[in-house]
């Protein structure tokens, strides 16, 4: 643990001697006027790449298994761990190097004798600070969540298998010996219970996660932040946000399946259960067997929504793009070209109707 403080602690000074170097050493006038119109650009280069730690730092305690996996226990020398920082950091290279001095030539038309000194160079100083976000920031993040998924998904399965055995049990007891199985119904219920939370746990995870990152893509996109990046790069950003997004969409969706096929899984042990004490007799047995049941009928797609609205996450979310639209407002600007990347942005812009066309 100590080692990897160290290491990330030395990545920051990497990344803000990189930044400094562009800002103040490289002496390009069309970097200033690009990035540094307000004489905020290195602040916010700063600001930015804490801004990132604060997100690192908060996914890694939402995630402390799979980062703890990844980092501290060499999970990244896995092939396709290995194989995506191959092609983020040749991604960000050319990005850099070659793609990046040409936009900000044609932006800022520089004549092409002078490309090198006013273009090319400060990219070139500015590049490990790229490296150190993307590398060691970002591509870690997406890393951890892909783990977290895989690892939760085993655990999910897991589970699903366990809890399945379980019901096995019961109806077989029930069939073979009934006061028993009247007798075991309240570690029935516990276990179901277990399972349901560990399926919650593992959607609230999700959620959080999404919500703390768009969250932190929201103080970007509405701040001066974005001055520093191209239009390309912030739409890499939105890009990243949806995606988180959909991750927790789709977990949250996959959570309430898992959590109704638990609930299917648990009823029909349940009617066994009924069933078998109606046929012997056990009065008491039935009683009991029939409110469990009558409480699992009950708890449907809506209470699974209510129990992750209690965990807080889906709220998080909400507040975020109420903020979103909000902030839009209070500013005059699109609320669609703040979220969307610029092409599905244009797409809305041609599709919609604005309050600016006339009715036909």
């Amino acid at each position: 643990m100590a080692t990897l403080l160290v290491l990330t602690l030395a990545l920051l000074v990497v990344a803000t001697l990189s930044a400094t170097a562009a800002y103040r050493l490289s002496g390009s006038r069309a970097w200033q006027r690009e990035y540094n119109p307000h004489g905020m650009g290195l602040a916010t280069e700063l600001i930015t790449l804490a801004l990132l730690c604060g997100v690192t730092l908060t996914m890694s305690i939402i995630m402390e298994d799979a980062y703890s996996h990844v980092l501290l226990h060499q999970g990244w020398r896995a092939g396709w761990i290995l194989g995506l920082g191959g092609v983020t950091g040749a991604g960000v290279l050319i990005y850099m190097l070659i793609l990046a001095p040409r936009i900000l030539a044609r932006e800022q038309k520089v004549p092409s004798p002078q490309v090198g000194r006013e273009c090319r160079l400060p990219y070139l100083l500015y590049a490990p600070y790229s490296l150190v976000f993307w590398l060691a920031m970002i591509l870690p993040l997406v890393v951890c969540i892909a783990v977290s998924i895989q690892a939760d998904s085993a655990t999910l399965s897991g589970e699903m298998s366990a809890f399945e055995e379980t019901v096995a049990q019961l109806g077989a007891s029930a069939q073979a010996d009934v006061p028993a199985a009247v007798a075991r119904l309240p570690l029935f219920t516990v276990e179901h219970a277990e399972a349901v939370e560990v399926v919650q746990q593992v959607v609230d995870r999700y959620l959080w996660a999404a919500g703390v990152f768009i969250l932190a893509l929201i103080f970007m996109l509405n701040t001066r932040i974005t001055s520093i990046f191209t239009r390309e790069a912030n739409d890499a950003f939105k890009w990243v946000m949806w995606l988180f997004l959909a991750v927790g969409v789709g977990v949250g969706f996959f959570g309430l399946v898992r959590y109704l096929e638990l609930r299917d899984l648990a009823m029909a042990g349940l009617e066994r259960l009924a069933v078998a004490t109606e046929q012997g007799g056990h009065g008491q047995g039935l009683v009991a067997a029939k409110t469990a049941l009558l409480e699992l009928k009950s708890a449907g797609a809506v209470q699974f929504l209510r129990r992750v609205l209690d965990g807080g996450s889906l709220w998080l979310l909400a507040f975020t793009y109420g903020a979103q639209i909000i902030m839009a407002r209070m500013t005059n600007r699109s609320v669609v070209d703040i979220i969307f990347p610029s092409p599905v942005a244009a797409f809305l812009g041609k599709f919609v109707i604005s309050g600016e066309d006339e009715p036909s």
